[in-house]
């Protein structure tokens, strides 16, 4: 991460003529910490109605964008992939 190696060229045979871009993603397939809303999960939702008692988005986007930040350093493209979720994530409820 620290030497911004994340992303690679893979080439798949000897003399080097068949490639394919690849990479490592940042934090698995896990979705940022506070921003898991799975029902496995018990991160607080977005709420952006100024009047409710709930009200975070003053809090949450600031925070979201310092992890997108953190992330980019370790890559160096432009791009980066924002994971949300992981295998067996998302269901309907814990009893499926």
């Amino acid at each position: 991460m620290s030497s911004k190696e994340m992303e690679m060229i893979w080439y798949s045979n000897k003399d080097n003529t068949q490639s394919l871009f690849t990479g490592v993603n940042y934090n698995g397939y896990s979705p940022p910490p506070g921003f898991c809303w799975d029902i496995l999960c018990n991160d607080e939702p977005l709420v952006d109605d100024q009047d409710s008692h709930s009200y975070n988005i003053d809090r949450k986007i600031p925070q979201f964008v310092s992890y997108l930040k953190q992330q980019a350093n370790s890559f160096k493209s432009n791009n980066i992939a924002i994971t949300m979720g992981m295998d067996f994530h998302y269901s309907v409820s814990k009893n499926q």
